[in-house]
């Protein structure tokens, strides 16, 4: 090699170099070679490229030598290889053929590609990127040329906008001017034309088929090469949903505006975000008194007394509005003269499409009239609620009042049937005793309406089978129906198996006065007809119908009216015209309802509308025979678990179970003490009271019906709250009976000695109104019932005197129970006001809950029916209500003791 060549090779700065035809083997490489590849000379001069790793594909070298042949050369084959590091680098090389001593040789010169070649794959995925973006957006991507008067570019969106096929869109002269609207072209046309900058503007097309849309375009020239013209790229979008919108939404505030502009009535104001006025209706000129000019940049607290300005009562009902979505209040607020009126506010936030807050818009009434208004029927209400007490508080006196010497003329006119009167006489004295007893039952319903209209009249609501009451009501009434021949009709018989929601007692009493009135009012030979069935919803329809002489259209809307008998005390039937408003009273009372319909000469249909309810609960399998499964002699020693935390309660039931010396009683005033007492003791009966200190007495069953060891025990709960849902959830829980407190003497030893019970809700109402009860058969016998003076019930302090009376108890019991009693009455009194003072109306609730349970069997009739509304009052959260109901309380409870301690003396 001539060392020219030698030096041109070693120079140039072509990376160069020369290496043997027949083996590859490299005999010469230059700097720039050595570098490109990152070998040096003395690691490749001698080594065969292939030995190097040189070619990305070795193949190659073989077809390129079969290419080059006799040949001189070839030249920018482009090829990829591999750099000393293993990288790939592209390249074009130009091949020579030459001799080197003596042996064919070729000489590469490399020119490297790699960046354009990386920077060519970049365009190339970009454009396609680009082609897919507008081929798949909703808009038209449009590219001129820079005379603009070919198409160089549209994306299909254009031709769908333009409603014409693709191809159409790269005809010249430009297809789509054909379809812009003959009114809009000429300036569309000019503006694009002589664009020199960014521009957008709407203009119409027509489509083929006729149809004309709006279309926005945005524009601008771009410059592609130096020495070129612009061309003109444009983004054309299909707007004529969106300008429909427009319009819609113009004509939308205009309707509003005028509609604002209208309301004199309300107050309509809107307001910025720091809650200045920004908007001002005639409205709320009439009624804040300020003008426009007179209000707009003003805070809205400028319609707040000084006070609640001052308490921060607007930045407040802002806050609210945001966190809730909108504040309402009633209130006092304030015009420009100063004078004040109550307002009913709502305050509303403003936001825009994109959720960020604009402002308010507050609507104001002036309900100045209203309140007033309201405020007059509250007092005539009031007025009225104490008229109609005072009424009541009088027939219940006068009612008391007359029944003494009504008692003794009745005595005293049944003795005198006794002795040998002529007959005239004792038809006189038949006579006397039958218009006393007839003045008696007018007393009683006088009674009766009294309670009801007072509030004071006790409930059992519970499971009633229909049919059995019908069949025990036509019982009483068929020798009645027998002399006057009137038939009677019950189709569906005693086996009927609908139960309704009652006090089993009073449906019986609104029954008896319905058939009795269906007798009496009709006529020889007529019938009476009951049904019963459901109504459709969940309810059931008893119907009573006669073929009596019927009522008058005119006199049908006196129906229910107290004393009034429609004409009937002109003839021979007798009655009160108490009956059918004692009926509405108490079914109104059971959530009932009672309707009539009468037609003159052809008869009278009543129908009464009660709550369907299912029937109750069958006996848990293995207890089927009383609560205390295989029920046992009187006499037999057993032992009765009673869980109660209420020491009055105790008391009492250890004083009744003195009656019972083989019961042996374990008392455990805790839920979590009567758990491990019943596994421990195995007792024969469980008496489970619900509100415990620890857990609840739900919780206490389910512990005992969830233990192997437990789960046979019978246990019977003792409530006060004896309400059929209650009952019945108790019935699945695995409750055996259910025994209401205060529950009566002849009950409660049923249970203990085992006799056959009644099922839970025949348990739920046995307590009331018998024994230690809240008073046995109200408005039925004489006197029953009746509150001794106003404070103590009879049948309660008669079921005490009795339980005195038993082997075992005596006087000295009862005195010491009445005592229990007193002394935890006063305890929970002074428990309630410090739970009062504390805000804690659960506690409260918990001790009025204890407090009337033990009421009830002393008699207390006034501080039970305080508890019951103190309870109430608690469980609703009325704080003012629960205060309002234990002064009364206060007061009520040393009058109830000193009647107490009178009758049985002091222990």
């Amino acid at each position: 090699m001539s060392e020219p060549f030698q030096t041109v090779f070693m120079t140039s700065l072509v990376p160069t170099a020369v290496a043997r035809e027949d083996d590859g083997t490299i005999l010469l490489a230059n700097p720039a070679w050595l570098e490109l590849l990152g070998w040096e000379e003395e690691d490749v001069v001698g080594k065969s490229a292939e030995n190097l790793g040189f070619w990305a594909r070795p193949e190659r070298r073989a077809e390129i030598v079969a290419a080059l042949g006799a040949g001189g050369g070839l030249r920018d084959l482009e090829e990829e290889i591999r750099t000393r590091s293993g990288h790939t680098l592209t390249v074009l090389i130009s091949i020579s053929a030459i001799e080197l001593e003596g042996a064919r040789c070729l000489v590469g010169a490399f020119h490297d590609i790699t960046e354009r070649r990386r920077v060519d794959s970049v365009l190339r995925m970009s454009e396609e990127y680009f082609r897919q973006v507008t081929e798949t957006v909703q808009q038209g991507f449009l590219l001129l040329d820079v005379d603009r008067a070919v198409t160089l570019y549209a994306s299909p969106a254009v031709a769908r906008i333009f409603g014409i096929d693709e191809a159409a869109v790269y005809r010249t002269p430009l297809a789509i001017d054909a379809r812009i609207h003959p009114d809009d072209r000429e300036t569309v046309v000019a503006k694009r034309d002589m664009m020199t900058g960014p521009d957008d503007f709407e203009f119409r097309i027509v489509r083929p088929d006729g149809e004309t849309r709006w279309v926005r375009t945005r524009a601008q020239p771009v410059k592609v090469d130096r020495g070129e013209g612009e061309r003109l790229a444009a983004v054309i979008d299909d707007i004529t949903d969106e300008r429909e919108l427009r319009e819609a939404l113009r004509v939308s505030e205009e309707y509003f505006r005028q509609f604002v502009g209208s309301v004199t009535d309300y107050a309509i104001i809107m307001l910025d975000v720091a809650g200045c006025v920004t908007g001002w209706n005639p409205g709320a000129e009439r009624i804040k008194g300020y003008r426009a000019d007179e209000i707009i940049g003003r805070h809205f607290s400028i319609f707040y007394p000084p006070a609640l300005i001052e308490a921060g009562q607007p930045q407040r009902e802002l806050a609210v509005a945001l966190a809730a979505g909108r504040y309402q209040e009633e209130g006092e607020r304030v015009r420009k003269d100063g004078t004040r009126f109550w307002a009913d506010v709502s305050l509303m936030p403003i936001r825009d499409d994109a959720g960020e807050l604009r402002g308010f818009a507050k609507v104001t009434r002036d309900i100045t009239a209203h309140k007033r208004a309201e405020a007059a029927v509250r007092s005539a209400r009031e007025q009225a609620e104490q008229a109609n007490a005072a009424k009541s508080e009088f027939l219940s006196r006068m009612s008391h009042e007359l029944r003494t010497p009504l008692h003794a003329i009745l005595g005293f006119g049944e003795l005198l049937t006794r002795t040998d009167l002529p007959k005239e006489e004792r038809e006189q004295l038949s006579q006397l005793i039958k218009s006393g007893h007839h003045l008696l039952d007018l007393i009683n319903e006088v009674l009766d309406i009294s309670r009801i209209d007072r509030g004071e009249l006790t409930l059992s609501l519970e499971a009633v089978h229909v049919g059995e009451l019908i069949e025990e009501t036509l019982g009483m009434v068929l020798p009645l129906a027998t002399a006057a021949s009137v038939a009677v009709v019950w189709p569906p018989g005693k086996d009927l198996g609908i139960h309704v929601l009652a006090d089993r007692q009073r449906l019986k009493q609104v029954l008896l006065n319905l058939c009795s009135n269906a007798i009496k009012y009709n006529r020889p030979g007529g019938t009476m007809t009951l049904s019963c069935a459901p109504d459709g919803a969940p309810r059931v329809r008893i119907t009573v119908a006669d073929t009596g002489i019927g009522i008058a259209p005119d006199k049908l809307p006196r129906v229910f009216e107290p004393f009034d008998r429609l004409g009937a005390e002109t003839t021979e039937v007798e009655g009160t015209g108490l009956g059918l408003a004692l009926s509405k009273r108490l079914m109104e009372a059971m959530r009932g309802s009672i309707s009539v319909e009468s037609a003159v000469g052809e008869g009278t249909t009543v129908r009464l509308e009660l709550p369907l309810v299912p029937a109750p609960a069958a006996p848990r399998p293995g207890h089927s025979e009383s609560p205390v499964s295989g029920a046992r002699e009187r006499g037999q020693a057993r032992t009765v678990l009673y869980v109660e935390d209420n020491p009055s309660n105790i008391k009492l039931v250890e004083a009744i179970l003195a009656a019972r010396p083989e019961v042996k009683l374990i008392v455990a005033t805790q839920g979590s003490l009567a758990l491990e007492l019943a596994r421990e003791h195995q007792p024969a009966l469980i008496l489970l009271d619900l509100n415990l200190p620890d857990i609840s007495g739900e919780e206490v069953l389910r512990r005992i019906r969830g233990d192997a060891r437990t789960a046979k025990i019978p246990v019977v709960i003792t409530s006060a709250d004896a309400t059929y849902g209650h009952v019945e959830r108790l019935g699945r829980a695995g409750a055996d009976d259910y025994l209401t407190k205060p529950f009566g003497l002849e009950r409660f030893l049923e249970v203990i000695d085992g006799s056959p019970a009644a099922d839970a809700s025949e348990g739920a109402g046995a307590g009331e109104g018998e024994g230690a009860g809240e008073g046995a058969g109200e408005g039925e016998g004489e006197g029953e019932g009746e509150p001794v003076a106003g404070l103590l019930e009879p049948s309660a302090t008669q079921a005490l005197h009795e339980l005195a009376g038993k082997p075992g108890v005596g006087a000295a019991a009862i005195r010491e129970l009445v005592d229990t009693f007193l002394v935890d009455a006063r305890e929970r009194c002074a428990g309630i006001e410090t739970a009062l003072g504390a805000g804690d109306l659960a506690e409260v609730k918990r001790q009025a809950h204890a407090l009337g349970g033990a009421s009830g069997w002393a008699g207390a009739t006034q501080v039970l029916k305080l508890c019951r509304a103190l309870e109430a009052a608690a469980e609703d959260s009325d704080a003012g209500s629960a205060r309002s109901a234990a002064a009364d309380l206060g007061h009520a409870l040393p009058q109830a003791s000193a009647a107490l301690e009178a009758e049985f003396g002091e222990a």
